[in-house]
């Protein structure tokens, strides 16, 4: 199982998001390995789906949010998370990085709230965008390195 984060359904369906044509070629790579058949091998959490839907309305509309909304809680595997879940989030990643120097972006409350998410699945790797989740040690971000035909997968599952 792999954990959509909401930038990547963001890439994917903006083709003015400066990750798009990234987000297209990671997609093809999955299914390629047969890592993904599609969005329904995708986990994701109820405020991943909330980021898209605000992510696609600012860049398309509201309509186009709406229907990017649908398509992720209609096709993903959506959690909703528990208060356990938040409580986790803020007490385990959100508050361990608030120290960090400016420079380094760490999670956000709602990519917290998504490892948090991902740990209670034992789901060890992100699709995703987002360098932050970097910084969180039992977390492997899929990505992709190099260019081309010859682009590969970092963190493959």
């Amino acid at each position: 199982m792999i954990f959509g984060d909401s930038g990547y359904f963001i890439a994917l369906w903006n083709p003015s998001d400066p990750y798009h044509d990234e987000a297209g070629v990671i997609e093809q790579r999955l299914r390629e390995k047969g890592w993904v058949r599609g969005l329904r091998d995708l986990l994701t959490c109820l405020p991943m789906a909330w980021e898209v839907a605000e992510g696609i309305s600012r860049a398309r509309g509201v309509k186009e949010g709406a229907s990017a909304y649908a398509r992720v809680v209609n096709n993903c595997q959506v959690v909703r998370p528990t208060d356990r879940d938040v409580q986790l989030a803020f007490d385990r990643t959100f508050r361990l990085y608030l120290g960090l120097p400016k420079r380094v972006r760490p999670p956000g409350m709602i990519d917290s709230i998504g490892v948090a998410v991902m740990r209670r699945f034992k789901v060890g790797r992100i699709v995703s965008f987002d360098r932050g989740f970097d910084l969180v040690p039992d977390i492997r971000r899929i990505q992709l390195v190099g260019t081309g035909s010859t682009a590969r997968i970092a963190g493959e599952p």
